[in-house]
């Protein structure tokens, strides 16, 4: 009976439960069905909302267009220019803000941007009448003086016509004594022609005579000519040989001699420069270039304008020492001016195939010369020194022959300035004479061993024994 009894409560239980389940399920759907509904209906309302505050913002946009053209409110230019092409929406708004610009737009460029407006427009026409009317005005006063000026000039015109009338009567009666005049002076032209044919027959054989004589002098000038061309050839050579001869003379004389240093009658004033190498000559010698040196002496110090001290770089020989009153000469220094030489064409002066030109350049100035460029040729310039001709041969480059046409014409310059032409082994003599020790170049074929030392001329070993191994030869 206990066990029937609980059977029967839990089937209640269970009962109960499901009872109250699908009341709750009711109820939830019930719910749902409202909230849904009460969505919906807020959504609507929200749509229409914001439909009414598009509609207030468009129809606020019209008002203040519809302010801007009746002018509550200024316009600005862009605002303006949107008038013609936008939309609002609104046919009668859209068709209000085209007829306006079109309204603005007839009166012109004139119009103040802050008078597009309506009630301005009025205003506008009454001031723009005001002022056609003041021009009317101004061009009714101009009409006027126009036509008087007119007048006075039809005036002036009609006056200026019967002189005109009076000076054309007045010029033909000229006009008829002119022609008169000019049938006389051609009758009198007539005769005077024939007095210059007559002139002229005459003429005609003075000048054949004339130019008889003239033949016979221009041939005589050609003669004298050509005599003076020969006299300044012969001049040309005479100046040529005396530049030549012109530093071959002493520039100076030893005063002193004190131990090995030697004082001269040269310094500042003659710009003599420290270097400067010259041969001692005895005070007899009368050709300095036949003369022997006795010794060389080199600038080391100018005291004074007149007075320099030097010393000894190849030392006389005990029997004919250097004293005062001996001379001293360079062929590269005079008083006051610096060598100048020319240098064209490619100089070999060791015969080993290879141009020799900027060693050449070097002792020339080591020796106190300046070289000069041979399109710098004048007549302050000394040598010219020239290297090989370039041969021409048929079929040579035009490169060598530009060289063989440019070394004619630098040659040709050089003997009308009257500069001496040297080989290029006759002045490496003259750079010997100034040289410390007289050097031979050697090419570079050349070997130490072929050059030994030699000794000096006049001395003797005391004994083969007392020099070393290393210097016997």
């Amino acid at each position: 009976m206990a066990v029937a009894r609980d059977d029967s409560v839990v089937r209640g239980s269970l009962i109960a439960t499901l009872i109250l389940l699908v009341l709750s399920l009711a109820l939830n759907f019930f719910l749902y069905r409202w909230g849904d509904q009460q969505s919906k209906a807020e959504k609507d309302k929200s749509d229409a909302l914001g439909r009414a505050n598009d509609s207030i913002a468009e129809m606020s946009g019209q008002i203040e267009t519809l302010k801007k053209i009746l002018g509550v409110e200024p316009m600005s230019d862009a605002e303006f220019e949107s008038l013609a092409t936008s939309t609002s929406g609104d046919a009668d708004i859209d068709a209000i803000g085209e007829r306006f610009v079109r309204d603005i737009g007839a009166l012109g460029p004139n119009l103040d941007p802050a008078n597009r407006n309506y009630p301005a427009i009025p205003t506008f026409m009454i001031n723009s009448l005001r002022d056609r009317n003041v021009q009317n005005d101004q061009l009714n006063d101009e009409r006027k003086r126009i036509d008087a000026q007119a007048k006075s000039d039809v005036a002036i015109a009609e006056k200026a016509t019967a002189d005109a009338k009076a000076d054309t009567k007045k010029m033909e009666n000229t006009l008829n004594e002119r022609i008169a005049e000019f049938d006389a002076a051609r009758a009198d032209m007539k005769q005077k022609n024939a007095e210059i044919a007559d002139s002229l027959t005459n003429l005609d054989r003075q000048f054949n005579l004339a130019r008889k004589q003239s033949q016979k002098e221009i041939g005589e000038l050609k003669q004298e000519i050509t005599a003076k061309k020969e006299l300044i050839d012969i001049q040309k050579r005479r100046i040529n040989e005396l530049q030549q001869t012109e530093f071959e003379i002493a520039q100076g004389t030893v005063t002193s001699v004190i131990n090995k240093l030697i004082q001269i009658d040269l310094g500042s004033a003659d710009q003599l420069r420290r270097g400067v190498v010259f041969s001692v000559i005895d005070a007899d010698a009368t050709r300095v270039t036949d003369a022997e040196p006795k010794a060389k002496i080199e600038v080391i110090s100018i005291r004074k304008d007149h007075l320099s001290l030097c010393r000894v770089i190849d030392a006389p020989a005990l029997s004919d020492p250097i004293i005062p009153g001996d001379k001293i000469y360079s062929p590269f220094w005079a008083p006051g001016r610096t060598v100048k030489i020319a240098l064209a064409g490619e100089i070999d002066i060791d015969n080993d195939g290879r141009g020799d030109t900027e060693t050449l350049r070097g002792m020339i100035m080591a020796a106190g010369g300046q070289v000069v460029e041979p399109e710098e040729l004048d007549p302050s310039v000394r040598f010219l020194v020239v290297g090989e001709t370039p041969e021409i041969e048929p079929g040579a480059e035009a490169e060598v022959r530009e060289q063989f046409t440019n070394l004619g014409i630098i040659r040709s310059r050089a003997r009308e300035l009257g500069i001496t032409e040297i080989p290029a082994w006759k002045l490496l003599n003259y750079i010997q004479v100034i040289s410390d020790a007289k050097t031979t170049p050697l090419g570079s074929a050349a070997r130490g061993e072929d050059f030994k030392p030699l000794a000096p001329a006049g001395t003797n070993r005391r004994l083969p024994s007392d020099v070393s191994d290393l210097y016997r030869d």
